[in-house]
């Protein structure tokens, strides 16, 4: 009996070291595998850097971690594009013996960063790397109007084929820095700390079905104010991120402007305050404008002296909404902010005369004695 225990225990122990040293092998051709054909598909698709640091397995949990991972810039920004410290990710490992797509019961995201730029020449690095990713990430011409002029995939591009996977769940921290070149002397910048979570996101399937959700919460912070936001939409399938189809709408907690200059200054707003919702609809990473809208409560708004010149000197009530339509792409949005706020403020002014001209129209004259009565035919004199 003591013999066989023994049996048992030695086998036991060869078992977790040929599973120890498997995990091993497997991290580390992994490492190698990843490093390799990350930096030759990125570097084949505009120039980009990739690279990862190391990556862990657990066979027994059918998972594994891949840390230190990070995309460079395309040429013309220095640093990192995007970097996280640590992705894991939990495998239906069945779904990948039988072939097919791989079925990710579960992703975490940590410490994701993504640094967005737009240089003194107005391009940005997000939109460049995405159009080299995906082909100018777009789909041809589009001539129904609602895509803009030379919306069209680079000459001689290839669209990257994403494999079949489908995200069960996933959560994540990321946090976003934009810097404005062209805004300003020292750069206008602001940072979005985002948590995300995602639920049944595929890379297959039918591009008009909405089927993912995807959640996304965190704050703003611009010159040392903070203020909260959320977004929280359906969407399509995730070959293409320059491409994706969503629906969803959002929030944003009231912002003072005055941390917003010189940005604001752009168009010719000196000091106020915004709190604003948004509903985004894009198809095929087209925005529909007649359905994407940011719907912006100003209050106490001043302008400069450019401004009041610029918007024609209407006048500015305490308080009042605007309206601006979402157009363009994702990797090129399109608001036209003062041409909303110029419209909104000229619609005040003209509601204010028609009002005004109400109150002080002349008042009716007062009626005159209603006439007597004329008497009864039968009561009339002879």
């Amino acid at each position: 009996m003591r013999k066989i225990r023994l049996l048992i225990l030695g086998l036991l122990i060869l078992l977790a070291a040929a599973l120890i040293g498997a995990q091993r092998f497997l991290a580390r051709g992994l490492t190698q595998s990843l490093q390799s054909r990350a930096q030759a598909l990125f570097q084949a698709r505009g120039g980009l850097n990739a690279g990862v640091g190391r990556v862990g397995v657990n066979l027994p949990g059918g998972s594994f971690t891949v840390h230190g991972a990070q995309v460079g810039n395309p040429p013309g920004f220095d640093g990192p594009l995007l970097r996280f410290d640590r992705l894991k990710l939990t495998i239906g490992l069945p779904a990948l013996w039988r072939g097919g797509g791989a079925d990710i019961r579960k992703a975490g995201l940590r410490g994701g960063e993504l640094r967005i730029v737009r240089n003194r020449d107005g391009v940005l690095n997000v939109k460049q790397a995405l159009d080299a990713w995906s082909g100018a990430g777009a789909p041809a011409q589009d001539t129904s109007g609602d895509a803009p002029p030379g919306h069209r995939p680079a000459a001689g591009a290839t669209p990257f084929e994403v494999p079949p996977m489908m995200l069960r769940q996933g959560s994540g921290s990321l946090t976003v820095r934009y810097t404005d070149e062209q805004a300003a002397e020292p750069p206008f910048a602001l940072t979005l700390d985002i948590q995300v979570r995602l639920r049944d996101v595929a890379t297959y399937g039918r591009p008009d079905v909405l089927n993912g959700i995807l959640n996304l919460s965190g704050y703003l912070t611009v010159a040392g104010q903070r203020c909260a936001f959320d977004w929280n939409g359906r969407l399509g399938p995730a070959a293409d991120p320059a491409r994706l189809s969503l629906d969803g709408t959002g929030s944003m907690q009231a912002l003072d402007l005055a941390g917003l200059q010189p940005l604001a200054r752009r168009y010719g707003i000196e000091s106020g305050r915004l709190s604003a919702t948004v509903a985004l609809s894009c198809r095929g990473g087209v925005f529909d404008s007649k359905a994407s809208a940011l719907h912006v409560t100003v209050d106490n708004l001043e302008l400069t002296a450019d401004g009041h010149a610029h918007y024609k000197n209407l006048p500015l009530p305490k308080r009042f909404k605007v309206i601006v339509p979402v157009g363009g792409t994702l990797t090129a949005p399109q608001l036209d902010i003062a041409g909303a706020l110029l419209g909104t403020l000229a619609g005040q002014d003209k509601l204010g005369q028609i009002i005004r001209q109400a109150l002080s129209a002349p008042e009716p004259a007062a009626p005159g004695p209603l006439p007597a009565p004329e008497p009864p035919a039968d009561e009339a004199a002879p």
